[in-house]
């Protein structure tokens, strides 16, 4: 037996839950429960074709909203907004608004020190050697993430060298 609150819980994709309701569902004996759109499969294994209809509506929804959210965030980035959910390590959210930021001035010296020792000719690997050898936190362990490495590795210098945000 399945039981969902409704269809869309099942899938989003008008195909999976077709196949579910019209082939999975009854070669395997399974019972369907779509509790608020009170359906259920009972004995008969026969959904009539609403399910359909709003499989349909469903995956509409999800596309719709999808890219209302996208032209939302290219909009809000277009004016000037920062709309990504972390800052970029050497920078933090404004306090009285969340899609400004400004330089963290905690950790600026650690960027300014990459770029340094990069220019000075320094590889990635031995950036992260330094930073190790010096217990300068990670960008990790400085955001407080966890299940995150703790220690700098070339990767992360790497990606810091390549991030055009740092390039303002």
């Amino acid at each position: 037996m399945v039981i969902v609150k409704d269809i869309s819980r099942l899938t989003r994709n008008k195909n999976k839950t077709g196949w579910y309701t019209e082939i999975f569902f009854p070669d395997n004996d399974v019972r369907f429960i779509s509790v608020t759109e009170f359906i259920d499969s009972g004995d008969r294994y026969e959904i009539d074709d609403s399910i359909m209809l709003r499989g349909i509506a469903n995956q509409y929804y999800i596309t719709d909203i999808s890219k209302k959210i996208r032209a939302n965030k290219n909009a809000m980035k277009e004016s000037g907004g920062f709309v990504e959910f972390y800052a970029p390590y050497g920078y933090k959210k404004r306090e009285d608004d969340k899609h400004k930021i400004i330089i963290d001035e905690e950790v600026a010296d650690n960027i300014r020190k990459i770029y340094d020792m990069y220019i000075d000719g320094k590889t990635s690997s031995q950036i992260a050697n330094y930073f190790n050898n010096n217990n300068i936190k990670n960008p990790s362990r400085y955001m407080k993430l966890k299940n995150r490495s703790r220690k700098w590795s070339a990767e992360q210098i790497n990606e810091i060298l390549r991030n055009p945000f740092y390039c303002r």
